[in-house]
């Protein structure tokens, strides 16, 4: 229910403009690194999730096609999206200027969510798909694999939140969809969706940058005015930001190599932590967390990075280093023993 919670919150507080020149988060322009994809480090197996499936190859034999999107297909399917947006009128922040009713879509990652929220901040219907368990499987996230797990859910998802909902797309009045950052091939896969939804109802069409979204979650939880300090951590991201406005972000620090969701789950995937019962369907930073609680915090000592730097950038790509440094000094005493 968290996870829920989580995204119908993100997908009410929406980006309501796409730069023309590529987008900027505040100052600092979108296409840096840190800022290309997004994958979660720290999420929970849903009842709707695809831990039924063993192999590559049998997921490629349900979805509804083979064929993996060029990125030209994906440039053209991103500037029809713009037309889309340039043809409705948005009157206000978001589009809307009266209590309204919007339906998101997330496809980001590994993740088909819909919600259906008003602006009045009330979630009318929410439903979720996970791939958390297929990827585990494989060792991370595989874009083709995640965008045909996405073509074959996000028809039912949509229906199951529109339904507990009670709307049609008629009942809408904006429909929001995340366009990035994320994976491209599966960002496609929401924006078609949104886009065709538009078409079907004449409504407007609302992107969403999520890391916006997730810096703006908190202005739905509580009565919170501008400007405030935010600070967000996921599996590709580490940024500490200022948010000034909806649009008006400024960057104070953020990672200068690894995020940390990288770090977690290479470790983990090192510790070979998916071979234990309880680590076999947790995510690489949820493993670590779950076996740290039942280990010593003092066994192993690590140092503090960049503490010699005023500034507010981190650095995790040291941290991964000394941990492997750690295991393989465990491995080859207990291999001495053996």
């Amino acid at each position: 229910m968290h996870r829920y919670r989580a995204l119908s919150r993100n997908l009410f507080l929406v980006s309501p403009s796409i730069s023309r020149n590529g987008g900027t988060f505040g100052g600092t322009h979108l296409n840096a690194p840190w800022l290309r994809n997004i994958s979660s480090s720290s999420k929970l197996c849903t009842n709707g999730s695809d831990s039924s499936y063993k192999s590559i190859s049998e997921i490629l034999n349900v979805t509804s096609s083979g064929k993996q999107d060029s990125p030209e297909e994906i440039v053209t399917e991103y500037d029809r999206v713009r037309e889309i947006q340039s043809s409705t009128h948005h009157s206000g922040p978001g589009g809307i200027t009266k209590t309204g009713v919007i339906l998101g879509i997330e496809t980001s990652a590994d993740d088909t969510g819909a919600a259906v929220v008003t602006t009045e901040k009330k979630i009318l219907g929410e439903a979720l798909n996970s791939q958390l368990q297929i990827h585990l499987n494989h060792g991370g996230i595989i874009p083709p694999i995640a965008k045909h797990l996405h073509e074959q859910h996000i028809g039912r998802i949509l229906k199951e939140a529109m339904n507990q909902a009670n709307v049609t797309v008629h009942d809408l009045d904006a429909i929001a969809t995340t366009v990035k950052p994320g994976l491209s091939l599966c960002l496609l896969v929401g924006m078609k969706y949104g886009k065709n939804l538009c078409i079907e109802g004449n409504k407007p069409f609302i992107p969403v940058h999520h890391m916006k979204a997730h810096a703006l979650t908190c202005r739905m939880l509580h009565d919170l005015e501008f400007p405030y300090m935010v600070l967000l951590v996921s599996g590709g991201h580490c940024l500490l930001t200022i948010a000034r406005s909806i649009e008006d972000f400024d960057i104070l620090g953020s990672t200068i190599d690894d995020a940390p969701g990288e770090a977690f789950d290479k470790t983990a995937r090192r510790l070979k932590l998916n071979n234990l019962k309880e680590g076999s369907s947790l995510s690489g930073g949820a493993a670590i967390e779950y076996y740290a609680t039942k280990g010593n915090p003092e066994a192993f000592q690590f140092p503090t990075p960049m503490y010699k730097y005023r500034d507010c950038n981190w650095s995790f790509s040291g941290l991964k280093f000394i941990a492997l440094r750690h295991i393989l000094r465990e491995e080859r005493k207990y291999g001495e023993l053996l």
